[in-house]
C-alpha cells in the first residue's frame, strides 16, 4: 500500500489485490472462489507479482483509520513481530479516538517472527489470531467503552448499566485466540461435528497446552473486530461460541455475529446442550 490521498469525507488507498483475494476467500462463498481464481490468473499475467488497486475508505480524525487499513494489509503480507506491533498500535490508536480516552500504548508482541509466521500461516483450526487487550477495557466496566468503539455491534452487553453480566476470567495484554471464522471446539473425540457440552469444551481448553481459559465478552468483541480488519469478516456468522470466561445471569453466555456487523449475546439454560453449530473459543499464549 503506497499512496494515500486525503479528502474531506474519505480517502483513496492503494491496496494489494492479494489482500483483497484473501478477504474474499474468508467468506467461504463458492462464487467468491471464482473471483479469487480470476485474481490469481491476473497476477500470473503480470509475471506473478502483485497488482495494486485503489479503494475508498472513510477518513476519520487524523487519518488513523486509514493507517489501520494500511497496516492490516501489511501484516497479512508479512506477519512479523514488527508488523504485528504496528497493527496493535494502529488498532488501538484508531479505536481510542472513538472511545475518547487517554492514549493507549501497545507493547511489543511476545512472539518472534518464526512463531508469528507459524500461527498465521497454519491451516484451520490451528491458525491463531493475535489480539491486545488494554487495561482500560479488560473487564466489565470497559464494555461501554467498547460499545463506543464498535457501535455497529449494537449489543445490549455493550450498553451502560447492562445487568446480570460478569467476567470470571480477565483478559489483559497480548493473547491468542482461534482465527477460524466458524467456532472451534465442536468436534467429539471421533472427529464428528456433534458439538460439545459446556464441561467438555472447558476440559479440552484446560488440557490444551498454551491455552489459558475460555474467551470472555471483552476478548470476543475485540477478536472479532481484529478478524474483520484482517479478513473482511467477523467471527461466527454461521456458528455460535460459548464465552466460557463470562457469565450472564449465572450461566455461560453464547454469542454470534450477523452480516450487518451486529452481535447477539444470549444464554443457553442447559449446559449439557450439544449442537453442531455451537462451539467455544479460548484465549491463550503461543507455546
Amino acid at each position: 500500500m503506497a499512496n494515500v490521498e486525503t479528502g474531506q469525507q474519505d480517502v483513496s488507498v492503494v491496496v494489494s489485490l492479494l489482500d483483497t483475494a484473501q478477504a474474499v476467500l474468508a467468506g467461504g462463498n463458492p462464487r467468491d472462489q471464482a473471483l479469487a481464481s480470476s485474481i490469481a490468473v491476473a497476477r500470473q499475467l503480470h509475471g506473478g507479482g502483485d497488482i495494486l488497486h485503489p479503494v475508498s475508505v472513510p477518513f476519520i480524525g487524523v487519518n488513523h483509520e486509514t493507517l489501520l487499513f494500511k497496516v492490516a494489509g501489511q501484516f497479512n503480507r508479512r506477519p512479523t513481530r514488527e508488523n504485528l506491533g504496528e497493527l496493535g498500535q494502529a488498532f488501538w490508536t484508531h479505536y481510542r479516538d472513538l472511545m475518547d480516552t487517554s492514549p493507549i500504548a501497545v507493547p511489543e508482541a511476545p512472539w518472534d517472527d518464526k512463531q508469528i509466521r507459524s500461527f498465521r500461516t497454519a491451516e484451520d483450526p490451528d491458525k491463531k489470531l493475535a489480539l491486545f487487550v488494554p487495561g482500560i477495557v479488560t473487564d466489565i466496566d470497559g464494555l461501554p467503552l467498547l460499545g463506543k468503539a464498535f457501535p455497529e455491534m449494537n449489543c445490549w452487553v455493550l450498553q451502560p448499566g447492562a445487568q446480570g453480566i460478569k467476567n470470571v476470567e480477565r483478559a489483559l495484554g497480548w493473547g491468542l485466540t482461534e482465527a477460524s471464522l466458524e467456532s472451534p471446539y465442536r468436534q467429539n473425540s471421533k472427529g464428528e461435528l456433534t458439538g460439545l457440552t459446556e464441561a467438555e469444551a472447558r476440559k479440552l481448553i484446560e488440557e490444551d497446552k498454551g491455552k489459558l481459559f475460555g474467551l470472555n465478552y471483552n476478548g470476543y468483541f475485540i477478536a472479532s473486530r481484529v478478524s474483520e480488519h484482517l479478513t473482511g469478516s467477523n467471527l461466527d456468522l454461521r456458528t455460535e461460541s460459548r464465552l466460557l470466561g463470562s457469565l450472564y445471569d449465572g450461566g455461560v453466555p453464547h454469542a454470534y455475529f450477523n452480516l450487518g456487523g451486529g452481535v447477539v449475546v444470549d444464554r443457553y439454560w442447559n449446559p449439557e446442550l450439544r449442537s453442531s453449530y455451537l462451539g467455544a473459543r479460548s484465549l491463550g499464549v503461543k507455546s
